[in-house]
């Protein structure tokens, strides 16, 4: 199928942008006809690898990829968000890789990063993980989100597993801390670890990463952060 870009479209804001979990075209196009400047979706280790194999066997999808390019056509910066780890290689798909040494998630890393990273894709922004602060494995099972919070040193260290690789395939990628919570911690009765951020900036990880990336929940949490000022400058 033609990859079409949408006609008089406006021009796009890099501030603002979306989330998607597909990309078919109604939902690109709509996409790009509200001016959104950016698109964050997923990317699933464990369906483009389900199964170990050496060399590594990787099941990239022809859906995916023509959503991808049609999304980078449309002059939209993509903000790819690496999870679902395989089982094979993780207790849980969204927290530690616990059950093969780490090179085997930086050989995926490196693999997605010289796929994506060039025309038609133009990936630049990579995600690891979302909302990783969570510590409750019922929380991310049900939710998707991140399970680090149990081990922010473990995700400092495979943050500065995969850093220099993805700088060494794209000098111009950014790396992003997994979106953080920031917010509903565990003493409030939520599920994220509220030091999780101190203690992987403590193991080192601050080198390891471009972008610190945090979500704002206005309709729950904004009243906690407004005496620090308005909107998104109390979280900050």
């Amino acid at each position: 199928m033609p990859l079409v870009a949408q006609p008089g479209r406006p021009d796009p804001d890099r501030r603002f942008g979306i989330q998607l979990y597909s990309a078919p075209r109604a939902q690109v196009a709509e996409a790009a006809e509200a001016g959104a400047g950016r698109v964050r979706i997923p990317l699933s280790w464990s369906a483009i690898e389900p199964v170990n194999t050496s060399p590594a066997e990787y099941r990239w999808s022809p859906v995916y990829d023509e959503g991808l390019a049609q999304i980078s056509l449309n002059d939209m910066d993509l903000i790819l968000t690496i999870e679902g780890n395989p089982s094979w290689a993780a207790t849980t798909p969204t927290g530690p890789i616990d059950k093969v040494p780490i090179g085997e998630f930086v050989e995926f890393v490196v693999a997605a990063v010289q796929r994506y990273s060039s025309p038609p894709y133009n990936v630049k922004l990579w995600e690891f993980y979302n909302e990783p602060d969570n510590g409750d494995l019922l929380w991310a099972v049900n939710s998707g989100l991140g399970y680090w919070g149990i081990d922010p040193e473990a995700y400092a260290d495979m943050l500065a597993a995969v850093y220099q690789p993805i700088k060494q395939v794209d000098p111009e990628a950014q790396v992003l801390i997994g979106g953080l919570c920031f917010d509903f911690w565990e003493e409030e009765g939520g599920p994220f670890i509220k030091d999780f951020l101190d203690r992987v900036l403590e193991r080192g990880g601050g080198e390891y990463f471009d972008v610190l990336n945090f979500h704002y929940y206005p309709t729950a949490f904004a009243s906690k952060w407004d005496p620090y000022g308005p909107g998104l400058i109390g979280k900050t």
